[in-house]
């Protein structure tokens, strides 16, 4: 039975740097440790820069939904994706939106909404960003982030497209 989509925790990944693809993989592996239980996964996408400094390389991107928390808080989850991060070569930005092994974002996190200095729940460019929103409709459509009245496919339909964004259909998470 799935989980309404009030309790789920949708995360994006993505990497830029080294092995991106086996970056994914190993972030999701780490999370599923922590979460104690297996991720729905969307395709990876290779996806343009986006904000990011000049000559920067594409991205691999994907979404993770989780059903449920495992008694975590917001603020623990984001201390283990940070930790995750870390393990996985990345180091304090230089530069904004430099490039990165892998980069974990909590897009929601059951229906929690919140804003402190640390952490804004739904992210808050989630639905302007077509490589969160292109993986996230392969898994989650009908999925209305808190706070919001229209679903992710309406969000998708409305976003800058990345002309050169392209699903990875052959990929083996495992």
């Amino acid at each position: 039975m799935s989980a309404t989509h009030s309790e789920q925790i949708v995360l994006a990944l993505g990497s830029n740097l080294g092995n991106p693809l086996d970056h994914l993989r190993w972030g999701v592996q780490q999370l599923e440790l922590v979460l104690k239980q297996d991720c729905r996964l969307s395709r990876p996408w290779l996806t343009s820069p986006v904000d990011c400094p000049p000559d920067s390389p594409p991205f691999a991107n994907a979404i993770g939904v989780f059903e449920s928390a495992a008694k975590l808080s917001p603020g623990s989850l984001l201390d283990h994706c940070q930790a995750i991060e870390q393990a996985c070569g990345r180091t304090p930005k230089k530069v904004h939106n430099e490039a990165r092994p892998l980069d974990i974002d909590i897009i929601s996190f059951q229906a929690v909404t919140m804003s402190t200095p640390r952490l804004v729940l739904p992210h808050p460019r989630a639905l302007e960003r077509f490589f969160v929103l292109a993986p996230l409709n392969e898994l989650s459509p009908s999925l209305v982030l808190p706070g919001q009245h229209q679903d992710i496919s309406h969000h998708l339909k409305h976003c800058q497209p990345d002309p050169r964004a392209r699903p990875i259909d052959d990929f083996d998470w495992k």
